[in-house]
């Protein structure tokens, strides 16, 4: 489990290493701007340094990449990367990390070009790609994969839509990229999927994420898994939930009496975690949850908020079967 501080501690499951886990701990909690890191399988050079190293996930791609340069977004970091669902919350962060060391990304997006513009300024000229796409078109897909030597799966929804069900996305939209990394050879497949996801659950949500899961790893099963908690930072979904209805006279519906308790965890350390999960060869093929260092229940979160705002704390109790 990831936490601002940097501590991460691995699933329960049997499929996870605690080994992996404590290697990836300590590689984000030694990341400083200013120090050099070495992280195991991926060497990274000395700022001003003008030797080149060969980036260990040339192996894995079957393609010489190499990174040369002072570290900034006009270098080279040797990492060619597929970022599907950039466009989201964790992708903007995720393409930034990635863009100001002098990543080249191929970023596919849906919708029009509005939903990719605020990507643009993080990475150098010439170095992001905007490919159009359909999650159904599997040629398109295989297309976008194929140059690339990792693979970062962010698409999720939180609903079912007109055109897309859960299960589309979460699942056969999940298998399609899974599918198109392993027979295009690519050397490493980073998919985000959420804390708690459950084959058992009564959620549609986190049913639909643990069958997706269980479709990445069939079809490639060196995957890393990553769960993520609930996420907070700016323009986040659970504080600004809370501060819609938190302006109205009638207050803020909360399921079970407030007392859902939730462990949010920041973007950023997210986006942290899904570089270090891409850099560290022990990740592979292994299953890891991000929470924060906290436990809060909804009611304390809400009482937090309405302090900040200097507002009184009024809410409701919703009974869990209209909630759902």
């Amino acid at each position: 489990m990831l936490s601002s501080q940097g501590r991460l501690v691995a699933a329960k499951s049997s499929s996870v290493s605690s080994i992996a886990a404590r290697a990836l701990s300590t590689s984000i909690a030694s990341a400083s701007s200013s120090t050099p890191v070495k992280s195991a399988g991926v060497p990274l050079t000395r700022a001003g340094d003008d030797a080149v190293a060969t980036h260990t996930l040339a192996k894995w791609s079957g393609g010489p990449v190499s990174r040369a340069g002072t570290g900034g977004r006009s270098s080279v970091s040797g990492v060619v990367a597929t970022v599907f669902g950039s466009t989201g919350f964790i992708g903007r962060y995720l393409v930034n990390r990635l863009g100001r060391v002098g990543s080249q990304l191929i970023l596919p997006y849906r919708g029009d070009e509005h939903a990719y513009r605020h990507l643009k300024p993080m990475g150098d000229l010439g170095q992001f790609s905007f490919p159009f796409y359909h999650l159904r078109d599997k040629d398109t897909v295989k297309r976008l994969v194929e140059h690339s030597n990792v693979v970062f799966n962010l698409v999720g929804q939180e609903f079912a839509t007109r055109n897309f069900s859960l299960h589309d996305v979460h699942v056969t939209g999940a298998e399609t990229i899974a599918r198109a990394c392993q027979e295009a050879g690519v050397g490493r497949l980073i998919h985000v999927s959420a804390l708690n996801a459950s084959t058992e659950s009564r959620s549609p949500f986190l049913q639909s994420k643990a069958l997706g899961e269980q479709a990445v790893l069939a079809a490639f099963p060196n995957a890393t898994i990553i769960r993520p908690a609930t996420l907070f930072g700016p323009e986040d979904r659970l504080f600004n939930r809370l501060s819609v209805p938190m302006r109205t006279p009638f207050g803020v519906p909360l399921q079970n009496y407030g007392e859902t308790r939730k462990q949010p965890i920041y973007v950023v350390d997210v986006a942290r975690a899904l570089i270090r999960a891409m850099e560290e060869r022990t990740t592979a093929g292994k299953t890891f949850e991000l929470v924060g260092p906290k436990e809060y229940t909804t009611a304390q979160l809400l009482q937090y908020m309405c302090d900040m705002a200097r507002r009184p704390m009024r809410a409701f109790h919703v009974p869990s079967e209209i909630a759902e």
